[in-house]
């Protein structure tokens, strides 16, 4: 008679479902590491296409521009704009008496100063009994080299029917526009430089 032996049973294998949990996950992991990499290869595009530019300045616009995107509506806080100046409420990190650091509420202002030839980024933190304010130079030809001889800030709005818009020299009204072009221009040796960005705002829609 033939004798039947008994094969060791195969490993068992992945399910469908652990095999489509752990393609997500890989998905969303990958996804989390590109969005990364690709803000930081944006900036480094940018500060290549422009021969001569100091990346600082790039860098200090790319800031404008984000703070300009997270930006909210609180009742405390108006979006106010003009050619010249620009303020909205943000979030800052606030540091507290005992060095630790927090989420504030904060109006960020970002204005020109032609008698200094500046552009300059301010901040006031609000907390429940005071508020402090902290500035610094963004773009400064005393500080840093170079001379912004013109800044122009302008606002887009959508008309009644939502289906035009129009731009403006200034904000219309506390709630932020639809869009906000800034306009640079500096010096790069004996050349002026013209700088031109759209900053399209959610919380507009």
């Amino acid at each position: 008679m033939w004798k039947i032996k008994n094969r060791p049973s195969s490993p068992r294998g992945f399910s469908l479902i652990e095999l489509v949990i752990v393609s997500s996950l890989l998905v969303l992991v990958s996804l989390a590491v590109f969005s990364v990499f690709s803000g930081g290869l944006k900036i480094y595009r940018r500060a290549q296409s422009h021969q001569g530019l100091k990346a600082d300045i790039l860098i200090f616009l790319e800031k404008m521009e984000r703070e300009l995107r997270n930006t909210f509506n609180y009742s405390a806080v108006n979006f106010i704009g003009d050619p010249e100046k620009i303020s909205f409420p943000g979030i800052v990190k606030k540091v507290d008496a005992a060095g630790g650091e927090a989420l504030a509420v904060s109006r960020i202002t970002y204005y020109f100063d032609s008698s200094k030839s500046a552009l300059t980024r301010e901040e006031t933190v609000f907390s429940n009994t005071n508020t402090a304010s902290r500035s610094g130079p963004g773009i400064s030809g005393t500080k840093e080299g170079f001379s912004a001889s013109d800044v122009n800030f302008s606002y887009c709005y959508f008309k009644a029917d939502g289906k035009d818009y129009s731009w403006k020299d200034a904000a219309d009204g506390p709630m932020a526009p639809a869009a906000v072009k800034i306009e640079v221009v500096f010096k790069d040796g004996n050349k002026d430089v013209r700088l031109v960005r759209t900053v399209l705002i959610p919380i507009s829609g």
